[in-house]
């Protein structure tokens, strides 16, 4: 073999090394996204990165404050969290079956529980929002309303 083979097959080597080192590491970044996303669930029940959901907005209920098609992130709020003026994300239920992500502001708080309207909305949900039934508060972006 003369030296000018043996430098090519190293050059071709090197580069297969790099290579491989970089899918190995874009492989370790994956799996840790992954796992923090599992631990998160098995700790809080809610599947996070680091706390934080982005959600997508599917219709113009909350515009202009929040349009139809823009994302949102939002983290796991209790009930006592919330106030009115805030932004969150709650379940309704229906029978057996949990609708999707219902992302309105809080207008009023009852004994009974919160009342939600989406800012485009004429009128406000026709149904009491349950301590059990909200899921998350609107962090970013920031319309909440003091």
């Amino acid at each position: 073999m003369r030296l000018t083979e043996r430098t090519a097959d190293a050059v071709e080597e090197t580069g297969h090394k790099k290579r491989g080192w970089l899918v190995d590491a874009v492989l370790a970044v994956l799996i840790f996204f992954l796992a923090v996303l599992l631990l998160t669930k098995a700790v809080t029940g809610y599947a996070t990165f680091f706390g934080y959901k982005p959600v997508y907005i599917l219709t113009d209920s909350m515009e202009p404050a929040i349009p139809a098609g823009s994302w949102v992130v939002a983290v796991p709020a209790r009930a006592e969290e919330i106030a009115v003026g805030d932004v969150a994300a709650y379940r309704k239920e229906n029978g057996t079956e949990l609708q999707p992500l219902i992302i309105h502001r809080v207008v009023g708080i009852t004994e009974s529980g919160f009342i939600f309207q989406g800012d485009n909305n004429s009128l406000p949900d026709s149904w009491i929002v349950g301590a059990e039934q909200i899921m998350y508060k609107i962090v970013y972006p920031d319309v909440s309303q003091d």
